[in-house]
């Protein structure tokens, strides 16, 4: 029985490749490729312009990384950013870096954006049964801080677009 397929698709309009693996049969001819440069691609140019060719089928999981593995080395693809055989896990290095703490320039960012209520439920849930620090705690009481009405009528107005909001 069979498990998934390698296969190769091509851009007809420049001549770039992505050479990925899949074990979903119903999307032969559906799915094109995943990542970064393969999904812009497909924004830019349009299924339309991509063919899509079925280069081995494999029995198993081990066998499909195998030969992902072997194809890119063999074809270069221009849309894979990777050496390919992971089937979309991240790397041991990878995922490092992911757990690395961000920046204070991008926290900073983040601060007043608006989330929607199943984002912060989502937050609270991942956060639930963990320990705040004491400087979190610090923090988040600072954040807490009255406003005064007038404060909160400026940066109304400043949202709304009304140049006059300093006055």
């Amino acid at each position: 029985m069979k498990y998934g397929y390698i296969y190769i698709t091509t851009n007809e309009e420049n001549g770039k490749r992505y050479v990925g693996q899949s074990t979903r049969y119903d999307a032969i001819d559906s799915y094109y490729g995943s990542g970064k440069l393969m999904k812009r691609a497909l924004e830019k140019y349009g299924k339309t312009s991509f063919k899509k060719k079925v280069l081995v089928h494999c029995h198993t999981q081990e066998e499909l990384d195998q030969y992902e593995k072997g194809y890119i080395k063999l074809y270069k693809p221009d849309y894979n950013l990777d050496k390919g055989g992971s089937a979309g896990k991240h790397s041991d290095e990878t995922k490092l870096k992911m757990r690395k703490p961000k920046s204070k320039a991008h926290r900073e960012k983040m601060i007043g954006r608006i989330v929607s209520d199943e984002t912060k439920r989502k937050i609270s849930e991942a956060h639930t049964g963990k320990k705040r620090s004491e400087e979190a705690k610090a923090n988040y009481r600072k954040a807490k801080r009255h406003v005064s009405e007038e404060s909160r009528r400026k940066m109304s107005l400043a949202k709304m677009g009304n140049k006059n909001a300093k006055k």
